[in-house]
């Protein structure tokens, strides 16, 4: 088997005698806004052999698209057992954890959306078990890959002082987010049983990591923080900037919990990240707002860096970068600006690297168990502030980070 990338036009394209089996679990907006189609676009890497979803149209649907010969099914197992299925692609709501071990132990490769779990002890073990096994396990850290973050780390470097770092997510509800996608298939023929079976599991993991907490504290951790905001923590890693270890504010608005029903609140948080640098992370839900909106701002003693990530749920969105900086009484000016392949493509094509040339995994889960250990620390920050203490894994960590 051989394979080869060159350049061409600025883009990487990569040659293979044979593509990697796959097998998909979970076919929602995810998969179909732009999974899907980064697969298509690379055929020449990857081919559909199974797929799994709740919604049995939706698989067939989705496998007739893939091919004559694609399983369609709604029992997981049946898709990692698949003999043509080298790598598994977990790509369904909540945490991932307990299909991804299974598909480890089968020896299949594996691309988990996040959240990858919601504990930090069992991503780590995912992590070991990976590694024993001599399979890859890549994170769904898109942003990661964003082409913008090249000159974006480069102009970081030359920034000297760095004293506020500032993130602002602006987030609509899901109609807002998905206006531009035609759903090909309603998914409603979802047994009621299946369904309810896949919240009690992700209950049940958010208990293991935080503890018996309210309601509307443990669908915060579940959905906003491990949901959307724990990409805020890839970014930073991406970046070189690291992660907080406590924070000294979190707070949540406009309303004291319990939120209304089905509407995340806001939150604002705020930490040091070093003796200088100061974090500021801003989460906003604004049902009606007309698009996503994700900024990281880097403000220093020479200069300023202001970071644009192109929206989720496009494949071809660009990202922007704007650098300022001062060098006595000189000033200067630069625009950047992404190339169309976002990083849900070019993550795709470092997972093929990583399987079939060894390549590190760049988004693994030992560096998701750090976002999430980042998040417990919020989330005790946060409780503390409504008088709510944590229990399971979050309260025993509390203990190693004021050893430290």
């Amino acid at each position: 088997m051989s394979a080869s990338a060159r350049g061409h036009g600025g883009v990487r394209v990569i040659t293979a005698s044979k593509p990697i089996g796959v097998g998909i679990i979970g076919l929602g907006t995810i998969a179909e806004a732009v999974h899907l189609p980064a697969l298509r676009r690379l055929a020449n890497c990857y081919a559909v052999r199974a797929v799994a979803d709740l919604s049995p149209g939706r698989a067939e649907f989705v496998a007739r698209r893939a091919g004559s010969d694609v399983l369609a099914t709604t029992d997981p197992l049946q898709v990692i057992e698949h003999p043509g299925v080298e790598l598994v692609m977990l790509l369904h709501s909540g945490a991932h954890g307990r299909l991804c071990d299974v598909a480890l132990r089968s020896g299949r490769h594996v691309f988990a959306e996040k959240p990858l779990s919601m504990s930090r002890t069992e991503a780590l073990g995912l992590d070991r078990l990976a590694k024993n096994a001599g399979v890859v396990l890549q994170v769904g850290y898109m942003k990661m890959y964003d082409p913008i973050l090249t000159p974006a780390r480069r102009a970081l470097g030359e920034l000297h002082g760095k004293r506020l770092i500032r993130i602002t997510v602006l987030h609509p509800d899901e109609p807002h987010q998905f206006a531009h996608l035609r759903p090909t298939v309603a998914a409603d023929d979802v047994e009621a049983d299946a369904l309810a079976a896949a919240r009690a599991d992700d209950a049940m993991r958010t208990t293991e990591a935080i503890g018996a907490v309210p309601a509307w504290l443990a669908s915060l951790y579940q959905d906003v923080l491990n949901g959307s905001v724990i990409h805020e923590l890839s970014l930073l890693r991406a970046l070189g900037l690291g992660l907080p270890e406590r924070f000294e504010h979190v707070r949540a608005w406009p309303s004291a919990p319990p939120a209304p029903p089905d509407l995340p609140p806001c939150l604002e948080a705020a930490a040091s990240l070093d003796e200088r640098t100061r974090l500021l992370l801003s989460w906003n839900f604004l049902p009606t707002h007309a698009e996503y909106v994700e900024e990281l701002a880097v403000f220093a003693d020479d200069g300023r860096l202001e970071l644009r990530l192109a929206p989720p749920y496009l494949l071809d969105a660009r990202s922007s970068l704007s650098v300022a900086r001062s060098e006595g009484e000189l000033r200067s000016a630069a625009e950047h600006q992404g190339a169309f392949e976002s990083g849900f493509l070019l993550q795709l094509e470092a997972l093929f690297a990583s399987i079939r040339h060894g390549d590190a995994v760049r988004s693994s889960a030992a560096d998701a168990a750090g976002d999430i250990s980042c998040l417990q620390a919020m989330t005790r920050a946060l409780a503390a502030g409504y008088g709510v203490e944590l229990g399971g894994e979050a309260a025993a960590q509390e203990g190693i980070d004021g050893a430290r």
